[in-house]
Order: structure tokens, then C-alpha cells, then sequence
């Protein structure tokens, strides 16, 4: 039976002890940092929106892959979003936006098929052109706001 703690409006520091729970699934609304000992947790949701998180985003949470949800939207991360985050072979949810990042929409966006829900929002920096999501068939939700996008939407789009 997985555990789930959420809802619970903890403050502090993420504890590395968590490592120690197997069967932890899904965690939210959490405080401090992220600790890179959850890199081995077999995670399938993180939920870390609207808390005060900072710093470059971890690059070894591309290293969860388990991982089918990651919202860390309505932070304060910083920095580009990692390419390691092309390895979540499961993604299917990924929300990043309202942080503070830098640079373009990552290139692994168009090869992960199966995100059915994306959101990137606030990069500044150097702008993006629109990126190919035409192998997304599954797309219901998609948000690419304040990211600096230049070019022709794609006709495929509405499709």
C-alpha cells in the first residue's frame, strides 16, 4: 500500500530520512530543499508547488524513473531547466512554471509522447521557437507562457 503525505503544510527541510519509507508514492507541500538522497526513492508524483524552494532546479531528479508527475510550479528555482529531466522515460505530467528560470524550453519536451499535461512558464533569457509537439497525441492540457516563443504556431496544433 503506497503512503502518501500531502496536504499537511510541513515546514523545515526535506528529511533525507524519508529515503527509509519503500513504500512513500507521492509527496506534497513540503518545505526547505531537496534533498539528492531522494534520487533513490522510487517516486511516481512529486508535488512540491507554491513553497519557497530556491536554487537551480536538481538534476538528479532525472534520475527517478519512476517518476510520472513533477509539478514544482510557484517556487523560486533558478538556472536552466536540467536536460537530465529527458531521462523521465514515465513522465506524464510535468509543471515548472512560475519560477525563475533561464534559457529555452528544454529540447527533451518533443520526444517524451506521452506528457499528457505541460506547463513552463517565466523563462527569461534567450527566447525559443515554438517546439514540435506533434508525436504528443495525448496532449490535454498545455500552458508555454512568458517564454519568450518566437515563430508560427503549427498547424498540427488543433489537432
Amino acid at each position: 500500500m503506497p503512503l502518501s503525505i500531502k496536504g499537511q503544510d510541513l515546514a523545515g527541510v526535506l528529511p533525507t530520512s524519508l529515503v527509509k519509507l519503500p513504500y512513500l508514492k507521492t509527496m506534497n507541500y513540503l518545505g526547505g530543499s531537496i534533498p539528492q538522497e531522494w534520487a533513490s526513492l522510487q517516486l511516481e508524483i512529486v508535488s512540491l508547488a507554491v513553497n519557497r524552494l530556491s536554487g537551480p532546479m536538481p538534476s538528479f531528479l532525472g534520475n527517478t524513473s519512476t517518476l510520472k508527475s513533477l509539478s514544482l510550479e510557484s517556487n523560486m528555482f533558478s538556472g536552466t531547466i536540467p536536460p537530465q529531466l529527458g531521462q523521465l522515460a514515465n513522465l506524464e505530467n510535468l509543471r515548472i512554471s512560475s519560477n525563475n528560470f533561464t534559457g529555452k524550453i528544454p529540447s527533451f519536451i518533443h520526444v517524451r509522447k506521452q506528457i499528457w499535461k505541460l506547463r513552463i512558464s517565466d523563462l527569461n533569457g534567450e527566447g525559443s521557437i515554438f517546439p514540435c509537439l506533434r508525436s504528443m497525441k495525448g496532449m490535454e492540457k498545455l500552458m508555454l507562457k512568458g517564454c519568450n516563443i518566437s515563430g508560427p504556431i503549427l498547424t498540427y496544433i488543433a489537432d
